[in-house]
């Protein structure tokens, strides 16, 4: 409840406890890292109220529950990380409004089901990291309209069938990670 708060960094702090569900609405915090923070519990659907953060980082506590969809709120944000956690399994939330994004890493947060069509609008997107989930079926084609991508992390799902031509045609693309799946083809 501080209304002139910008930068909010506590990672790495064994703070442990709940994370905090009292969150006001804030229109400066623009920048939160609470990765490694020993935090558990949910997240809370008030982390909405931070309707102009562009950096959140939530990666590594003991956070469970499932995601909550107030994150579509979350419009300006860049950089969204909740890797590492004990989600319950779930199908990956829509974050199609959320078009800033340029790094999303849900990388070990029990999500299920084939990878959502609606990623394929973040025109943004530089690192796609989800990896170590339960996702099944395809890579999809329109993968390949993720032009500034340079980082896409897939490995350790149930992932079948094969690599994509697309992806070819991706020239920023430098780290492809397929690992741990029943994939077949060669994207050169």
């Amino acid at each position: 409840n501080h209304p002139n708060l910008e930068v909010l960094d506590i990672h790495s702090n064994m703070m442990y406890g709940t994370f905090p569900d009292d969150i006001f609405e804030n229109t400066k915090l623009g920048y939160f890292a609470a990765y490694n923070s020993g935090f558990s519990g949910t997240i809370p659907d008030r982390v909405g109220f931070l309707k102009n953060l562009k950096h959140m980082d939530l990666s590594f506590n003991g956070l469970n529950g499932t995601i909550p969809d107030t994150l579509t709120q979350m419009t300006n944000l860049h950089y969204l990380a909740t890797s590492g956690n004990h989600f319950t399994p779930q199908a990956m939330l829509d974050l199609s409004k959320l078009t800033n994004l340029e790094d999303l890493s849900m990388k070990h947060n029990s999500i299920t089901g084939t990878i959502p069509d609606w990623i394929g609008e973040l025109s943004n997107l530089q690192l796609l990291d989800l990896g170590s989930n339960e996702l099944s079926g395809t890579i999809p084609s329109w993968i390949g309209l993720l032009q500034k991508l340079h980082h896409l992390l897939l490995n350790r799902n149930e992932l079948t069938g094969t690599i994509p031509t697309q992806l070819q045609n991706m020239q920023h693309l430098q780290v492809l990670l397929l690992e741990g799946n029943s994939m077949t083809g060669n994207a050169d």
